[in-house]
């Protein structure tokens, strides 16, 4: 993840932690997280990041065949 969405991602976190008491006498709170909701968050991370790779991945896919083909067509003309 880069170093400027951590601070994002941070925040999420943070949003499903909860502080409870775990005995009524105790001066401190504990800290709880949703695992549901930090499982959710990591899926909806991989699904951008995963969408991101693929879109990038096409268009240097299409950058290459439009190269390749430009080639093949001047090797053709030269023959």
């Amino acid at each position: 993840m880069p170093e400027t969405e951590l601070s994002t991602w941070i925040t999420k976190v943070r949003r499903a932690c909860k502080k409870i008491k775990l005995n009524e006498m105790d001066d401190y709170d504990t800290d709880f997280i949703d695992i549901d909701a930090l499982l959710g968050m990591y899926i909806e991370e991989f699904k951008a990041y995963k969408r991101e790779n693929t879109k990038k991945l096409q268009n240097k896919f299409m950058k290459l065949t439009k190269t390749s083909a430009s080639f093949s067509d001047m090797t053709d003309e030269a023959a």
